[in-house]
């Protein structure tokens, strides 16, 4: 899946699609950091999230810094959301619904289980050739980019801008803990999956475990109920999430 095609095709410019997506792929950035980025000028970065906002699909907020003055962060919207894709997940989603009606209440959560471990193959034999642990991390960052996932590296997590199964771990929270479950096996230590949003942005974070808990103590995690129950033989747990506040977030490199 392409993610950027319906970009493409709504938006009226290229350059106004390429500061739509260096803002996706990003916790959120000022004007001079996205025209840096893009190798653009400031004010034609500028006229185009003016632009933007005033249509719907970016919107400003004035974030304090540690000195001087305010900066003002643009960031996406639902309707900047929506030019990204998501998986159309509806008949899977009923076919799960059915399995329970007619084998029980786990058995979607053992289909879910049993697909889960068919991507853990097919990743592990991608990256059996790397043993260094950077490299398995870059290596997977890009076979989840070429997935739809818009995920890259920052800070030796692994960072993703986008979730295009959106809709089944709504349905199915348990897919929310196999994700995570998935991508530790693949990294070979554990991660926590933290999801750090403002309003209709997101970012997604699989941090080391460790790192994790010392970015929860700084920045205050606090644990809400994305994450319901895991899959099979696990028992059920949440989904830390982080809720911004004033602090200004990590960027992630496009």
């Amino acid at each position: 899946m392409n993610p950027l095609r319906r970009l493409r095709r709504e938006l009226p410019t290229r350059s106004a699609s390429a500061v739509v997506e260096v803002i996706k792929r990003s916790n959120g950035l000022p004007v001079a950091e996205i025209a840096a980025r893009l190798r653009l000028s400031y004010m034609g970065v500028k006229n185009h999230c003016v632009t933007l906002e005033k249509s719907g699909h970016l919107v400003s907020r004035n974030q304090h810094q540690a000195a001087g003055r305010p900066q003002c962060i643009y960031r996406l919207t639902a309707k900047g959301q929506h030019l990204f894709p998501t998986v159309d997940h509806g008949m899977a989603i009923s076919l799960l619904h059915e399995a329970r009606k007619l084998f029980g209440t786990s058995a979607a959560e053992k289909l879910l289980f049993l697909h889960s471990q068919s991507e853990l193959a097919d990743f592990t034999a991608k990256l059996a050739a790397l043993t260094d642990p950077s490299e398995r991390l870059a290596r997977l960052a890009a076979l989840r980019d070429e997935a739809g996932h818009m995920a890259g590296v920052e800070d030796g997590c692994l960072v993703e801008s986008h979730c295009p199964h959106e809709a089944l771990h709504e349905a199915f929270p348990s897919t929310i803990s196999l994700e995570e479950s998935l991508i530790s096996k693949l990294l070979k230590y554990p991660v926590k999956r933290l999801r750090e949003s403002h309003d209709a942005h997101y970012q997604i974070r699989f941090a080391p475990l460790f790192a994790s808990e010392s970015r929860g103590e700084k920045q205050g995690v606090e644990f809400g109920s994305e994450g319901g129950a895991v899959g099979v033989g696990m028992g059920g747990r949440q989904e830390p999430s982080v809720r911004a506040g004033e602090h200004g977030g990590n960027f992630l490199k496009a």
